[in-house]
């Protein structure tokens, strides 16, 4: 079968460009429910006739950020399985047809021991407690599946699919799928410009939660491209600034320590150029200046602080005490600890759903706590504590034993997923998030091969 090779600059970009346009297109029309169906047979054929899992990457990664506004949609999707399955047959097409390539790569990594111990916690998880029609529900199969026996297999895939382009290739998709996120951002703020003019406050969209996240991911891509064209800082600045406008409280905190961090990396990173690291310095710099300059305005505009006063430091006291006291997240803390009691090895699983009194979640989605910590200590007990918590420390003890460029990179967009994964489910969806956590650490697996 005759292959093509997306590699070659005179296709690359233009198809980069087409696909981009495309799904901008998609959301300006509000066709998401018919682009995620377009775009999943854009993926499909370019698995059939392109080897390379990355050539496939781009139109699935902007397909996860425009269908982020399809929340509650599971029966809609369910609905058109007649168009959805060829879609399941081109893809296993394209594992038949270059079964020799996988097999001639097969390889694994540091990374496939920490993997199996998380497979074993999340199948094993709630097992002697959990009932059996949460364990044994679709939804629960799905994301035990997904994060377990899944993943491992996912992570076989692509480390035996990774060639020397693999990594600028992530880079680049990511870097797009940022600014896709920008776009349908934006785009809610067109929609509602009449009213953000006269109330002078954020616009609240049903996505915020996973478009932030998306943007968390992507921002530390441009600071790559920076170190050869300083205009990029610009477009980290422009993620940054779309970040504060999605109005997800979890998003703009930990977004916020992301976007200094990354100033930071840049102004300490003795291998960038003395001109970006002033110019980052700068912005970084500035943007502590603009924040506390004009604390109340952004506060009052993103919905901190009311508009019509200063809030003194008893007002936090009691809005903290408030919060700790009625929020839901506070509430599952408290009862994770309950969870963890009633199942100490395994916890009370992934499927569990005793806690929907505090978060009744939409159709195909679990009852999660919301917190990356909680989740792992309530939802799997000691098990999950070891496993996640050996995956943890051998990624970081990975990536500090081959610091390059593009290493630094990929560890910076996943610290953003492991902020994020503390106010949100995070890497506990398995695509598209706990996916690309997986694929920054065998790319870097590929990285310290070769060095």
């Amino acid at each position: 079968m005759t292959t093509i090779d997306l590699r070659k600059k005179a296709i690359l970009y233009p198809y980069t460009a087409f696909l981009f346009l495309g799904a901008c297109a998609i959301v300006l029309c509000n066709w998401e429910i018919y682009g995620a169906i377009l775009f999943g047979y854009v993926t499909a054929l370019t698995l059939l006739i392109s080897p390379r899992l990355t050539d496939a990457m781009l139109p699935a990664m902007l397909l996860a950020v425009f269908v982020t506004r399809c929340y509650n949609s599971a029966d809609i999707f369910f609905s058109m399985l007649i168009w959805i399955l060829p879609i399941a047959v081109l893809i296993a097409a394209h594992f038949i047809i270059y079964r020799e390539q996988y097999r001639r790569r097969l390889h694994l990594g540091r990374s496939f021991v920490g993997l199996c111990g998380v497979t074993l916690a999340v199948t094993l998880g709630g097992i002697g407690t959990i009932p059996v029609s949460d364990y044994f529900s679709g939804t629960s199969l799905f994301y035990i599946f997904g994060l377990g026996v899944g993943m491992l297999a996912f992570y076989v895939i692509v480390k035996s699919n990774f060639d020397g382009d693999s990594d600028k290739d992530v880079a680049r998709i990511l870097y797009v799928a940022g600014l896709l996120a920008c776009f349908c951002i934006l785009r809610f703020y067109a929609e509602a410009w009449e009213e953000v003019r006269l109330e002078k406050h954020t616009v609240v969209f049903q996505s915020s939660n996973n478009l932030a996240t998306f943007l968390m991911l992507a921002m530390p891509f441009p600071l790559y491209y920076a170190t050869k064209h300083k205009i990029h800082l610009l477009s980290i600045i422009l993620m940054y600034g779309c970040l504060l406008l999605t109005d997800s409280r979890g998003g703009i905190l930990m977004g916020t320590l992301e976007f200094f961090l990354l100033l930071t990396v840049s102004v300490c990173q003795s291998k960038n150029p003395a001109g970006l690291r002033i110019l980052s310095g700068t912005t970084l710099v500035g943007s502590v200046f603009l924040i506390c300059a004009f604390s109340p305005q952004i506060g009052s505009f993103l919905g901190i602080i009311p508009a019509d006063r200063q809030l003194t430091l008893a007002d936090y006291r009691v809005g903290f005490e408030s919060y700790l006291k009625d929020h839901a997240r506070s509430k599952l803390l408290v009862r994770m600890v309950d969870d963890l009691k009633s199942n100490p090895l395994f916890g009370v699983g992934i499927g569990y759903r005793g806690n929907t009194d505090l978060y009744n979640p939409a159709k195909g989605a679990m009852t999660w706590y919301h917190m990356w910590v909680a989740q792992i200590v309530g939802g799997l007990g000691l098990l999950g504590i070891l496993a996640y918590g050996y995956q943890l420390v051998e990624r970081i003890i990975l990536y500090f034993k081959n610091r390059t460029q593009i290493n630094s990179i990929f560890f910076l967009s996943y610290i953003g997923l492991l902020l994020m994964s503390q106010v949100n489910p995070g890497e506990f969806c398995p695509m598209p998030y706990a996916a690309l956590a997986m694929t920054y650490f065998a790319l870097i697996e590929e990285h310290t091969k070769h060095s």
